[in-house]
């Protein structure tokens, strides 16, 4: 017969027994997190008017990437897939920057719109912004329009995006202007953060309705 022993009991040997203490896990945060926590120190940037002639590749470029962003952008709140080499294609036959740049050169001489490009101190390409003015739509009153921003990766984060804005919201002032709009897709992050940083509030929505094919 297998008798079952009884423990004993020792409180001394209790009271000897060393406690151990868990030291908190600390969570590792994500890789972007990290980055983020790294303050980039700003730069200045020089600002000048664009030359239709030599900065006409260095602009077609700009608006091209930012064209392909809004598609990208486009195709992802429509849950469909986005080719950007075909994107590239498409953009390219139908003459995009051709017919941006004829614009743009045509605003610029009747003083309708600015093209402001951005460089380093070392005069290295950092972005640009195009700026025009129109009619409110609600109000029928002279409003100006950020139309475009694009600043280059090496630049980002550095004052760059906020430079281009005082550019082109010094130019609208000089033109009498108050108000200043700009259009961004609500999953643009980025850009929507550059905006509220300098004083850009969410004002209205714009609701799209897409028919699903048979």
């Amino acid at each position: 017969m297998c008798m079952q022993q009884r423990q004993h009991h020792d409180p001394m040997k209790q009271q000897m027994k060393p406690r151990v203490r868990k030291m908190p896990v600390r969570k590792k945060r994500p890789v972007r997190e990290a980055i983020k926590a790294i303050r980039l120190e700003p730069l200045t940037f020089t600002v000048r008017p664009m030359d239709p002639v030599r900065d006409a590749e260095r602009v077609s470029r700009y608006h091209v990437e930012l064209v392909l962003l809004q598609n990208e952008l486009w195709h992802q709140l429509a849950h469909q897939s986005f080719d950007i080499q075909e994107t590239r294609r498409q953009i390219a036959s139908r003459a995009e920057t051709q017919n941006f740049l004829r614009q743009v050169g045509a605003m610029m001489s009747r003083r309708e719109g600015m093209v402001y490009l951005l460089e380093s101190a070392n005069r290295e390409p950092a972005g640009y912004v195009f700026v025009t003015e129109t009619l409110d739509p609600n109000t029928w009153d002279r409003t100006g329009i950020i139309g475009e921003i694009y600043i280059e990766d090496a630049f980002r984060g550095r004052g760059a995006g906020k430079q281009a804005l005082q550019a082109a919201e010094s130019w609208l002032a000089s033109r009498g202007l108050r108000s200043y709009q700009v259009f961004v897709t609500k999953s643009n992050v980025h850009a929507i953060e550059l905006y509220q940083k300098n004083g850009y509030a969410i004002y209205d929505y714009r609701m799209v309705k897409k028919q699903i094919a048979d």
